[in-house]
Order: C-alpha cells, then structure tokens, then sequence
C-alpha cells in the first residue's frame, strides 16, 4: 500500500465524527506502516546475503535466507 493511502487514511480519522471508527482507522494505519516497516527490513537482509554471498563466493547465507523463507512463518507460544 503507497504511504499515500495511509496518511489518507489518518485524515480521514481525524475528520470521522464516529470515535470508534477513527480509531479503528488509525489502528489500521499502524498496522500498515508496521507491516511495511517489515517488509523493507526483509528486503533489506535479502539483499545483505546476496551481496555476501556474491562478494565471499559463499552461499550458505543465502542458502539459509531461501530455507528460512521457504519454511513459513514460526509461531511463539510462551510456556508458565
């Protein structure tokens, strides 16, 4: 989503009469710029291993980027 869209999405929190509305507006804004917050990180980490990997002539840590990804996402469960 273009950083347009969510600061649109802000104004129209800012402007909405509807208190519960405006917030889960914002809320949506939040978790959008988060999620391409991540997305940049990624990007970024792929591109250090490739770089790395192409400047050491070793690819174990792009091997292992390609693992990570192609195993999904990993669920945290927290144990008392």
């Amino acid at each position: 989503m273009a950083i347009d869209n969510v600061l649109e999405l802000r104004a129209w929190a800012d402007n909405d009469p509807d208190d519960d509305r405006a917030t889960m507006m914002r809320m949506a804004a939040a978790e959008i710029e988060c999620l391409r917050q991540r997305y940049q990180r990624s990007q970024r980490y792929w591109i250090e291993a490739s770089e790395t990997a192409i400047q050491k002539g070793d690819f174990r840590p792009l091997q292992l980027r390609i693992d990570m990804a192609r195993s999904g996402p990993v669920d945290y469960t927290e144990t008392a």
